[in-house]
Order: structure tokens, then C-alpha cells, then sequence
């Protein structure tokens, strides 16, 4: 009876997050600026290039190089074409889930289903243009293999090279995936240590080698990627990992999801302590399919602390996407160890996991139906009534990576503060920005020149009027600011500019431009400015 409501409940579960990658699909239409930014490197003329543009962004080579396979055999990188892609990984992902759990413990996804599958955050991020969907199948894929590799007595090479090959992709797809990848080969060794099988165990290690060797090649190029990416490091770091942590587990920030989280990974390493020290007392060998527990116990505790460590050693801001991998890596082990244990353990997880599917799909269907932008709509705005003459701001700069991608008009562009390559994020030119004290000033020049000759200066973003009162005093400079979010020059410098224009235009107007069913994250506004104070 409980097989056959499990089974209900996973193929409920299951059409639940079909449903919601189909509505991520019709819903999302542009590509906001984390998306634009990474196919804009992935189609830069050169492989130099798209070497060099890589340490712009956050993930190895392998995704970029799928960018451009899909676009040559689809037609090129429309939205339409790059949002399928995005579908398929998704459901890739989603398929992981399945795979992973049948394959470790011949059981059902429960939990991942409940907890992850039909959490908007995971679906959202999984199907977006970034490598966190791809990372996150990819880590299940080695996670499956190297259990295919220790699980038989005697080594099967063929096995091995399938289980590296497979731990390479992993980690050539995001570079946290190598703690994820490490959880696993130690996962793996633990299992052949425990039956005495030392030559298994060294071919694990071998696997573990050969991913970390793969990743030799980008050592020197992030080392000095993180000159600028300090900027958007923290020195705080366990507070804001606690409270991303919540936001990533939890829907609508439910205090629900993030308890059955911190329990489920508990009750997973107690009692598969207790299950694995039961086995070894009465004599059996822990591998095949006993020996699964223990090979995901010891991934779920090394996985979660090499994730920990990641956070920890590059102090980056832990936005909620970064923890799609590790949370499909631990719903995963947590599926193959906990309905296993007891009777009233596994109809428990059955009642969670119903629970949580409750919770979270109503809220998840409804923000399925965002944008994850509004900036091609006021690109497009602009695109048509902007005229020669005339200037665009776009403030802060960020937005003008989106912007980029679907303005089409006569009228020049610029940022605030200026940036000249806006194709992807320009770190390196913020931290120059920080310590330029004049660094509006070409801004100012242009916009005044603009207004004085009777044309009109469009602006793009958070600014929402010009405002005649004397703009807040500048935050520290960078060297005091590190460990800090950038966040606090952008409201600076958009107060510098909404001075200057109170001062100096005399006549705002703000324009309507779709705000409703949108990412918070890329919501803008549009507004123009006209006339000039003698």
C-alpha cells in the first residue's frame, strides 16, 4: 500500500514541476543580465577571447561551449533557442533526480521531488542560461557513476573512465562542483576502505585526481580574476550563508522548508551512522546495495562541508542560486538513506514530502509566471522614440548588459558610472570607478551638452527623478568597502545624478514602462528629461 502512494505522490510531484518549467518557458521571454552576460561571452570572435571573458563570470568552459554547439545547429542565439535549451537542461536535472535515487537505492525521489523539484527557486535557476542547472545534473551523473565503480568487488575500468569522465564534466561546468565531486570520491573510498579493497580505493583517488587536474589550466586566471571580484566578497560570511540558505530551502521564506531541511540532513547522518554500524557488527560487506548508505552518508557530511569551505574561502555573496547543486546533492543522498531506515521513518518522509509539495507549489505556479526582466521592454520603448541627439543613461551599469542585447535605437548610450564594454560584468572597471572621484563627470558633460541643445536625456534604471537636494556624502573608498556589497556606490552615484538633472533639466517626466509579474532582481524604471537652466 505505501509503494503504491509513494509512487502516486512522484508522479504527482513530477507533472507538478513539468508544469512549472513549461510556465518558466512561456513566462520568462528576455534575457536578463547574468544570462546576457554569459552568451555574450560564449560568442565572442576568438577562443582567446572567450578564454579571457571567462574570468568575467562565474563558470568554466564547458557552458559556454554548449551555448555555441546549440546555437549553430538551432539557427543561432535567439531567445527562443537559447530559452529551449534552458527547458532541457531543466529537465535533464529533473531526470537526475530520478535516475540518481533509482539507481543508489532502486527507491523513489521523494524528498528531492518535494523539497527541490517543484521549488521555484531550483526550477527557476535550473532552466535559466547559467551553468547551475547543467552543474547540478552533471554532480548527480558522477555521483551515479562512481556508486556503479565501487559497488562491484572487482574494478571494471570501463566503469572508472565512465565515473571520470563524468567527475571532469562536473567540475568543468561550475567550479564549486569540485567540492561536490571531492564529497564523492571520498564517498567512494570510504566504501572500498571498509571492504579492505585498497586498489579500488586507489582508483577512486584517481578519478578525484584527474578532475582536479582538469581544472589546473584556470588556477593562474582566477587567481588574478579575484582583484576585482573582491568587490563582491564579504566579510561577514556565516551570517549571510545562513539567511541565503534559508532563502534558497524555503518558499515565501516558510520557516517550514528550512526545519525539515536542518532535521532531514540530521536524522540522514545519525542514522546512517547507526545503519552502517549494524551492518558491519553483523558481518555483511557494505557494498551493493547495503553498502549505498554508507556511500551517500559520507557524501551528504563531506558534500556539505566542502560546500561550507567554497563559501568560506572565496567569501562570495551566497546568492540563492549557487545552492542549487549542493541541494539536489543532498536531497538525493537524504532519498537513498532515510526511507530505508524504519517503516515510520519512510511514511514519514512520504508525509513531508506531500507537505512540502503543498506549500510550496501554489506560490512556485504564481511566480512562475514572471519575466525575469523588464529592461527589453524599455529597450524596445527607446528603440523607437529615442532619436538621434537625444542620450540614454543607463543606471546603474549593470542594467545596460540586458540593455545591450535589445536596444535598437539611433540615440547613444552610456552607464553610470561609465562603462565602455557593457557586454558582461566589468568588475574590473567599478573597482577603477571607486576610486575616481570624477568618475560622472563625462556623464554630466554629455547630459548637459545633450539638454543644452534642446534634445532630451532618457534614463534607464533606479533613478526615479531628478531631485534638487544635495545628494548623500560618498561611501568609503574601495580598500574600507571590501568585504562589502557594491550596492552602496550605485545608490551614490545615482544620487549624483538625479542632483545634477534636478539642478540643471527643467522638466522630468517619468514613462510607463510594464513593472507588474517581473524579477525584483531587474525591474526598471524609464523616465526623460528635458530643457536646460540657462
Amino acid at each position: 500500500m505505501m509503494s503504491r502512494i509513494e509512487w502516486g505522490f512522484a508522479i504527482l510531484a513530477t507533472a507538478a514541476a513539468l508544469r512549472l518549467h513549461w510556465c518558466l518557458f512561456r513566462s520568462v521571454k528576455a534575457l536578463w543580465r547574468d544570462e546576457a552576460g554569459i552568451v555574450n561571452i560564449a560568442f565572442l570572435p576568438s577562443f582567446g577571447e572567450v578564454w579571457n571573458g571567462l574570468f568575467h563570470d562565474h563558470c568554466p568552459l564547458l557552458f559556454p561551449a554548449i551555448l555555441r554547439l546549440w546555437s549553430a545547429l538551432t539557427g543561432g542565439p535567439t531567445d527562443l533557442n537559447l530559452h529551449l535549451l534552458g527547458m532541457g537542461i531543466g529537465l535533464l536535472w529533473l531526470s537526475m533526480l530520478w535516475i540518481a535515487t533509482r539507481r543508489l537505492a532502486n527507491g523513489l525521489p521523494l524528498l528531492s521531488l518535494g523539497l527541490v523539484a517543484v521549488n521555484l527557486n531550483a526550477v527557476s535557476y535550473g532552466d535559466s542560461l547559467r551553468a547551475y542547472g547543467l552543474g547540478s545534473a552533471l554532480v548527480l551523473v558522477a555521483l551515479v557513476l562512481m556508486w556503479d565503480f565501487v559497488k562491484t568487488p572487482a574494478p571494471c575500468w570501463r566503469r572508472g573512465i565512465a565515473a571520470a569522465l563524468a567527475a571532469v564534466l562536473s567540475v568543468q561546468t561550475l567550479y564549486q562542483n569540485a567540492f561536490l565531486v571531492f564529497a564523492v570520491c571520498v564517498a567512494g573510498i570510504a566504501v572500498c576502505l571498509w571492504d579492505g579493497r585498497r586498489k579500488m580505493a586507489a582508483g577512486v583517488l584517481g578519478i578525484g585526481v584527474v578532475a582536479a587536474c582538469s581544472l589546473l589550466p584556470y588556477a593562474g586566471p582566477i587567481h588574478r580574476s579575484q582583484q576585482w571580484w573582491a568587490i563582491s566578497q564579504m566579510e561577514d560570511t556565516f551570517p549571510n550563508f545562513i539567511s541565503q540558505v534559508f532563502n534558497a530551502t524555503a518558499a515565501d521564506r516558510h520557516v517550514w522548508f528550512f526545519c525539515v531541511w536542518f532535521v532531514m540532513v540530521l536524522l540522514a547522518v545519525v542514522l546512517g551512522i547507526f545503519y552502517v554500524g549494524r551492518r558491519r557488527e553483523s558481518g555483511d560487506a557494505v557494498a551493493g546495495q547495503k553498502g549505498s548508505v554508507l556511500f551517500a552518508g559520507v557524501a551528504l557530511v563531506a558534500g556539505l562541508a566542502g560546500y561550507g569551505m567554497f563559501f568560506g574561502f572565496s567569501k562570495m555573496f551566497p546568492q540563492v542560486w549557487y545552492f542549487l547543486p549542493v541541494l539536489s546533492f543532498v536531497a538525493v543522498t537524504c532519498d537513498v538513506i532515510l526511507p530505508r531506515m524504519h517503516p515510520a521513518i519512510r511514511a514519514a518522509v512520504m508525509v513531508v514530502s506531500l507537505v512540502s509539495m503543498v506549500l510550496a507549489y501554489p506560490l512556485s505556479h504564481a511566480m512562475a509566471q514572471q519575466r525575469r526582466t523588464n529592461v527589453d521592454l524599455a529597450a524596445g520603448r527607446l528603440s523607437r522614440e529615442a532619436v538621434a541627439g537625444d542620450l540614454v543613461i543607463v543606471c546603474p551599469w549593470h542594467y545596460g548588459i540586458t540593455f545591450g542585447r535589445y536596444y535598437q535605437g539611433a540615440a547613444p548610450w552610456i552607464t553610470v558610472p561609465p562603462v565602455e564594454d557593457c557586454r558582461f560584468h566589468r568588475y574590473d572597471v567599478i573597482i577603477s570607478a571607486i576610486e575616481d572621484t570624477n568618475v560622472l563627470g563625462p556623464v554630466f558633460q554629455r547630459a548637459g551638452a545633450t539638454l543644452s541643445s534642446g534634445h532630451r536625456v532618457w534614463i534607464v534604471g533606479d533613478l526615479e527623478a531628478p531631485d534638487v537636494r544635495s545628494p548623500a556624502p560618498a561611501p568609503p573608498g574601495f580598500v574600507a568597502i571590501r568585504g562589502q556589497k557594491e550596492f552602496s556606490y550605485y545608490a551614490y552615484w545615482s544620487g549624483q545624478l538625479g542632483y545634477f538633472l534636478g539642478r540643471n533639466a527643467t522638466n522630468s517626466t517619468p514613462i510607463a514602462v510594464p513593472t507588474a509579474s517581473c524579477n525584483p532582481m531587474e525591474t526598471v524604471g524609464l523616465s526623460v528629461v528635458s530643457g536646460w537652466r540657462q
